[in-house]
């Protein structure tokens, strides 16, 4: 919430009440419209496995915690779909 708070901030300061009110309907509309598009890009970024990781990697080495090495073993591919052979 506090990430919610300073961008309302940033905004508030960035575009005077002047101008909003000026622009009146069509600019509270296009606002709202961003605020969806950008919301629905948060939420398509946390619900996937590969973005998500990577931003979990972007956030660790902003916080100064060392990016930890990929794996040096590839993956064992799991046998789906086999059955026993009929006796």
């Amino acid at each position: 919430m506090g990430f919610l708070r300073a961008a309302g901030k940033t905004a508030a300061t960035l575009v005077p009440t002047a101008q909003l009110a000026r622009l009146g309907l069509p600019a509270l509309i296009a606002a709202g419209v961003l605020l969806v598009l950008i919301l629905a890009a948060g939420c398509w970024i946390l619900a996937s496995d590969g973005p998500a990781a990577r931003l979990a990697c972007i956030l660790d080495a902003w916080r100064g915690n060392p990016i930890p090495d990929p794996p040096t073993t590839a993956p064992q591919p799991t046998r789906r779909g086999r059955r026993r052979p009929r006796q």
